[in-house]
């Protein structure tokens, strides 16, 4: 291990990066610390009612941020429960309560929220209102590597509450869309903390995917404002995997962190709105990015399989599948 660490941290310092190797979740894994550029965070969290999940949102926030910057947005969609505005005026005074009133549009109340309260703000981390953060210093974390030049956007490992996997990346063209990876997977082996490595260690290392989910996705502002925001014809669904595809059409990395995890009680407040369902949205997509769709996501192997569960070898009889050719290009 150490002298695997010693080459890494070579390579690294050869390079000029400032970046330092050390040991990953298991054996013979490895994971790279990058320099943390501070730089103020302005985080957006959207809500409607549903207090309780909120206040557990921003107080595991507050509780977590460590020395890291940032400047805390609620978008708050007509909440009208007695309780919920209770909060929300508690919160305003010590955080920016943002009123949005209208039909419920994921993607404008973000976009608002960014160009209303994002003045001096190097970075953006979008964040549900069912996010639980109990790391420390995980905000610094995901801004060391939303920081590098080449990177896009960074996504993290989200688990539901029973400690599996909720995302881990998405994949594109996974059930004729677009679908999140390793869903339901354990994250951790044992009560003695051993990580689940997951499929070749996907859940365990930082890695690149076509898209990451906007439940907790953090970017660099200059890269938000280059690409244009949030398309709000995304009102509902694929807003986030339509963001990071154009993000990579750009041409900067989308990677997952496997070393960043937080809890996710996955739209908890929007489910029992029905707003969870968005059949034209997902006709917008299949119709914006049809030839990525049937060409194959560039980051998912074309033998394992589309449908039901991912990373396991497809069912195709015979394996006469025809695949598109895919082509990578690594640069200097």
């Amino acid at each position: 291990m150490a002298a695997t660490i010693g080459s890494l941290q070579r390579h690294l310092d050869r390079l000029g990066t400032g970046a330092r190797a050390g040991e990953g979740a298991w054996f013979n894994q490895f994971r790279i610390d990058w320099p943390d550029p501070d730089g103020l965070i302005l985080i957006v969290i959207p809500t409607k009612n549903g207090h309780a999940l909120l206040r557990k949102a921003v107080d595991s926030i507050e509780r977590t941020a460590g020395a890291a910057r940032y400047r805390l947005v609620i978008i708050d969609h007509d909440s009208n429960e007695p309780e919920s505005r209770a909060y929300l005026d508690e919160l305003s005074q010590r955080h920016i309560v943002m009123p949005y009133q209208g039909e419920f549009n994921f993607s404008r109340m973000n976009n608002l929220a960014v160009a209303r309260h994002g003045e001096g703000a190097q970075f953006v981390l979008f964040l549900n209102n069912d996010i639980e953060a109990t790391q420390d210093n995980w905000l610094a974390r995901l801004r060391s590597l939303a920081a590098r030049s080449d990177v896009g956007a960074v996504g993290a490992l989200l688990m539901y509450v029973d400690q599996r996997v909720q995302h881990a990346g998405v994949i594109i063209g996974f059930n004729n869309s677009a679908d999140h990876a390793l869903r339901l997977q354990d994250v951790w082996l044992d009560q003695a903390g051993r990580r689940n490595l997951g499929y070749n260690c996907a859940l365990s290392s930082v890695r690149d995917y076509s898209a990451v989910t906007a439940a907790c996705v953090m970017m660099r502002r200059e890269v938000f404002d280059r690409v244009g925001g949030f398309e709000e014809k995304f009102g509902i669904g694929f807003n986030d995997t339509d963001l990071c595809l154009r993000i990579r059409k750009a041409g900067f990395k989308v990677l997952y962190d496997g070393h960043t995890i937080l809890y996710h009680y996955e739209s908890a407040t929007r489910s029992q709105t029905k707003q969870v369902f968005h059949p034209e949205d997902t006709r917008r997509m299949t119709r914006r990015w049809g030839k990525l769709l049937r060409q194959g996501d560039p980051f998912y192997n074309p033998n394992l399989s589309l449908r039901t569960q991912d990373h396991v070898p497809t069912e195709e009889p015979d394996c006469r599948v025809v695949h598109a050719p895919r082509v990578t290009v690594l640069r200097a």
